[in-house]
């Protein structure tokens, strides 16, 4: 299929704001006929087609011992093996860190170790990471090493206090660097300045994957080692996508393989996880983790203990896995039912804000802390800003997650209030702090300062990049199937977006509870394309039947009464 591209760019009113008050940038400007596929790909900006279409299992993965101190940190594993010593593993309560748990735990049993202790934070009660009182129970359990997933780097005291006990630590983290790093005996970090690693952007999953890499060769066969590496994979795409990690490079491999992994999954937990959450027709691939699978992991560190994830991930027992899913299900929804009361809360609480400000700042002590970063997270997706929502402990202490958009590094900024903060740490797009309640207004103010002066009117509108044009004519089920070979999507890969550009309106339904959603019959040349509009019920009162319109969309397949067919999922829309 081909496209014929002559200065597109040049006839796109790239100023005009949709509907949804976004503007639109298209991508592709072609003199010449290209393939729609190949276009894709070198908008991604891929240049071997071969080796991002098919990645190989062996060939791209890296050599994990290019990481720095992972010769350190399998001699001191096998040390703890020989000798039987208790190993305590210190993970965290999001996927990431629950997956990684799982990904350690169950290596380190593989090779034969007896005394393995797995120690999640509770949100509210320990907090992130690894904590000074968890010194106090490995010393009580006679605990000689400690291996943190997904967190550690930012833990010089408590790993300080682990040393002045007597017990080694092994850092397994992958997040912002800040500080002096903490007397660990081995940090593994693909961003650490001493490190080799050609590939910065694992997850904490991914470290841990690295680290079982590493060790497993080393301690049974390599037939035996790779048979368990790989079906070990459907933990490292849960965590990895769950954390919103860039999927390219050695990420996109790992992904490809674990989602393969997921479908044929030996893991009674998560195939009840999946009876609970796929259709008839399951589609396996990076949505299914991130807004199926992952929530539910997520729902137990968010509203209760993330142990519960991690024994649905680990246990064998096929009733064991049955209650634990059910569980998490319930959480799930509980979840999504508190999130959406305090969205609206919070909306009425910062409706001023929204108007004049270019960061949103609020805090409430009724917003569980489970979902302070989802209310974060929905206010900078709506609105195109950065977000720090705070909920207030019992103590008073206040403590936040943050969002923001790409022009505004978050971690950056919040590090900056440092005097200001009992602790801070994250990403630049994501972020947490902890304050007491007599630094706020202070906090608050000074970010309000730095947000005005960093950001201007046009960072706070958002910029739909579209990968090009296509008439109705080439939205077919041909394409949207060849479409499917540039799987999984993510950050750096993203789902292609195409623009419909002139179609008449046939009819327009509201569809879902409420009329969340818009379903739309769109006239074009020889049939009626269908499609569907999500969280966009507004659109309902904007726009008639027969109005012609430019639409910003997905292609998506489907099936209904034994015929599959092609539609479109409707991103945007421009009158």
């Amino acid at each position: 299929m081909y496209i014929l591209y002559v200065s597109v760019l040049n006839t796109l009113n790239t100023n005009e704001l949709s509907l949804n008050n976004k503007r639109w940038h298209l991508l592709a400007q072609f003199d010449g006929a290209m393939s729609v596929f190949d276009l894709l790909l070198r908008n991604r900006g891929i240049e071997d087609k071969e080796r991002f279409l098919r990645p190989d299992f062996d060939a791209d993965l890296h050599n994990p011992f290019l990481m720095a101190d992972m010769e350190k940190a399998v001699e001191r594993l096998k040390s703890a093996l020989r000798d039987q010593q208790r190993v305590m593993i210190i993970g965290d309560y999001d996927a990431d860190g629950i997956t990684g748990t799982a990904m350690l735990y169950e290596t380190f049993k593989k090779i034969g170790m007896q005394h393995i202790i797995c120690r999640l934070p509770h949100r509210i009660h320990d907090g992130y990471g690894f904590q000074p009182h968890f010194v106090n129970e490995a010393v009580r359990d006679k605990v000689e090493l400690i291996v943190t997933v997904d967190n550690g780097v930012s833990s010089y005291e408590a790993i300080s206090l682990a040393k002045e006990a007597g017990i080694d630590v092994i850092i397994c983290d992958h997040h912002t660097i800040s500080g002096a790093l903490p007397p660990a005996d081995a940090i593994l970090h693909p961003k650490l300045d001493r490190s080799e690693y050609p590939f910065p952007d694992l997850t904490g999953v991914g470290v841990a994957f690295k680290f079982a890499q590493a060790l497993c060769p080393r301690l049974m066969s390599s037939q035996d080692a790779e048979k368990f590496l790989k079906w070990s994979l459907d933990l490292v795409a849960i965590g990895t996508v769950a954390d919103c990690a860039t999927v390219t490079g050695e990420n996109r491999t790992l992904i490809k393989y674990g989602l393969i992994v997921i479908e044929k999954t030996r893991r009674p937990g998560l195939r009840n996880i999946l009876n609970h959450c796929l259709g008839k027709n399951p589609t396996y691939d990076a949505t299914l983790i991130g807004f199926r699978i992952a929530p539910r992991i997520n729902a137990a560190g968010r509203l209760s203990h993330p142990e519960s994830s991690l024994k649905l991930l680990i246990t064998e027992n096929v009733l064991e896995a049955d209650v634990l899913a059910r569980e998490l299900q319930e959480l799930n929804a509980k979840r999504q039912e508190h999130t959406l009361q305090a969205v609206a809360q919070a909306k009425e609480q910062l409706w001023q804000d929204i108007l004049n400000e270019k960061i949103l700042i609020a805090h409430n002590k009724d917003w569980h802390p489970g979902i302070v970063g989802l209310i974060a997270g929905r206010l900078t997706e709506e609105y195109h800003r950065p977000s720090i929502i705070f909920h207030e402990r019992e103590d008073g202490t206040l403590v936040a997650s943050a969002r923001s958009i790409e022009p505004f590094n978050i971690v950056q900024a919040i590090s900056g209030q440092k005097e200001l903060l009992l602790r801070y740490g994250g990403h630049s797009q994501a972020a947490g702090c902890s304050l007491t309640k007599e630094n706020y207004r202070a906090f608050s103010d000074n970010m309000k300062t730095l947000a005005n002066a960093a950001l201007s009117d046009d960072n706070l509108c958002d910029t739909i990049e579209i990968d090009c044009e296509l008439t109705p004519e080439q939205i077919t089920l041909e394409l949207k199937r060849q479409l499917d070979a540039l799987e999984p999507h993510g950050i750096g890969n993203e789902r292609p977006l195409f623009l419909l550009r002139d179609v008449p309106i046939k009819r327009i339904n509201p569809v879902g509870s409420g009329g969340t959603h818009v379903q739309f019959w769109f006239n074009t040349p020889g049939k009626v394309l269908k499609g569907i509009a999500f969280q966009q019920g507004h659109l309902v009162k904007r726009l008639s039947d027969g109005d012609v319109v430019s639409v910003v969309c997905h292609l998506q397949e489907s099936a209904w009464n034994g015929e599959t067919s092609v539609e479109i999922e409707v991103v945007d829309i421009q009158r």
